[in-house]
């Protein structure tokens, strides 16, 4: 196992200037890095009408890659991982925009990545194939950290006192004060997903193996196992509550997304309207539990998992973060920012 920790210089930056008025919004750029308005990317200024939820803000990074493939918020700011591929293949570009009041938006790019995560100063970046783990600076995006890991860093979690990474067969504890490598635990199959409850007690991971994929539920200080379920085939995926975790696969049969309770990950709950086949997202963010399928992003109680609201999205739609005021969206690449619907919490 290498424990190996590297600092390199800062990467180079890629720094946009986005400013919003209050009735509109404009970008400016040198290449097309951005755009405000629901067009395809191009270069120079546009400007839309805010007012209107129907345009909202977006934002999509050019060059390639252009997949957006993660992202996660804090208070301050959205984030956004694009990389050629879900697996974590090369190259990554990390995007920032600033909220609320005027954005800005800064990019840099990576060898690779997979999934991110905002813990303790930082913004942390699975590494994908490059068996790493970037600490970057939340503000600018510069490097401040690489951590060597034993595997390809597929997905990222963090509870107030660590980081967890998934791999192939491994999952690995970093701390996040220092960014060592403290632990590693075996897993059997590719960790394909990874969440901590909010008290920061319990880790959950979906990992996918030939027989199918295993749901795990593990004492997220030291990673021992608590309890394991089994699930179909299919790539799992995981979004824990303080009541347990929501688990929805990405498989060709119709979509289906459950509540495991904690202890035993007995089903105690489950969405019931859902259109497929076809991939599924979800996830909990702000008060709702969010569910998207190729023709429509639904908004549920993160407890009962009963549709408070549904509408109709012509492209498939994962929730970066909500809060009481706006709702920030991926979909097809782009980032888009919406005014909250009052009736998803």
């Amino acid at each position: 196992m290498s424990r190996a920790v590297r600092r390199r210089r800062p990467a180079a930056l890629l720094v946009l200037a986005i400013t919003l008025g209050a009735a509109v919004a404009s970008v400016v750029t040198s290449s097309p890095a951005a755009i405000v308005g629901t067009r395809p990317p191009v270069t120079g200024a546009v400007t839309v009408d805010r007012r209107a939820a129907t345009r909202p803000v977006v934002a999509v990074p050019a060059p390639p890659p252009a997949a957006a493939v993660a992202g996660t918020a804090d208070p301050s700011a959205f984030y956004v991982l694009y990389a050629t591929s879900a697996q974590g293949a090369g190259p990554a570009r990390v995007v920032r925009l600033s909220r609320p009041g005027p954005v800005t938006a800064t990019g840099g790019t990576l060898p690779a990545g997979a999934d991110l995560v905002r813990a303790g100063d930082s913004l942390w970046v699975a590494g994908g194939v490059a068996r790493a783990v970037y600490r970057l600076d939340p503000a600018r995006l510069i490097l401040r950290q690489r951590v060597d890991l034993p595997v390809p860093a597929q997905a990222i979690a963090a509870t107030p006192a660590a980081l967890w990474v998934g791999g192939p067969g491994r999952l690995v504890r970093v701390d996040l004060r220092t960014g060592t490598v403290t632990a590693t635990v075996p897993v059997d199959g590719d960790v394909t997903s990874l969440a901590a409850d909010p008290a920061g007690h319990r880790l959950y991971a979906a990992a996918g193996a030939a027989g199918g994929t295993t749901v795990s539920e593990r004492d997220a200080g030291a990673g021992t196992l608590l309890a394991s379920r089994p699930l179909a085939p299919g790539a799992g995926h995981v979004a824990a509550t303080a009541a347990g975790v929501w688990v929805w696969q990405e498989q060709a049969g119709p979509p289906a997304m459950i509540r495991l309770r904690p202890s035993d990950l007995r089903t105690v709950a489950a969405v019931a309207a859902m259109s497929g086949p076809g991939p599924l997202h979800g996830g909990v963010a702000g008060p709702a539990l969010w569910i998207a399928d190729p023709t429509s992003l639904s908004c549920a109680d993160p407890l009962t998992g009963r549709v408070r609201a549904t509408w109709a999205a012509p492209t498939p739609q994962r929730v970066l973060a909500a809060d009481p005021v706006r709702v920030a969206l991926l979909a097809a690449g782009r980032v888009l920012v919406f005014p909250a619907d009052p009736r998803c919490g």
